[in-house]
């Protein structure tokens, strides 16, 4: 979803609120053990490159201005990583 509306995805408490659903598919073993779940999507213009999963077992972990300060950081790779594969492209 993130990565298709191209916006973040924020949860808090998943744990609780997603007991019983995992946030990978089955066959990746990852222990359902975090409270706090930060998914931003990479992208350029509209290009879609991908996503950056943050995880914390603590809750309320990515707080307003921790996730403003991460979006920066995704959009600023988004960039890199674009200009990196058009060159790599190109040669």
């Amino acid at each position: 979803w993130s990565i298709d509306q191209m916006k973040p995805l924020h949860y808090n408490n998943f744990i609780q609120k997603h007991r019983h659903s995992s946030l990978f598919h089955q066959k990746i073993k990852v222990p359902n053990i975090y409270e706090s779940v930060l998914i931003l999507p990479l992208y350029a213009k509209d290009e879609k490159i991908g996503a950056i999963l943050l995880m914390s077992e603590k809750n309320f972990f990515f707080t307003r201005i921790i996730q403003n300060m991460l979006e920066v950081l995704a959009f600023q790779a988004s960039i890199a990583i674009k200009i990196c594969y058009g060159r790599s492209q190109k040669g």
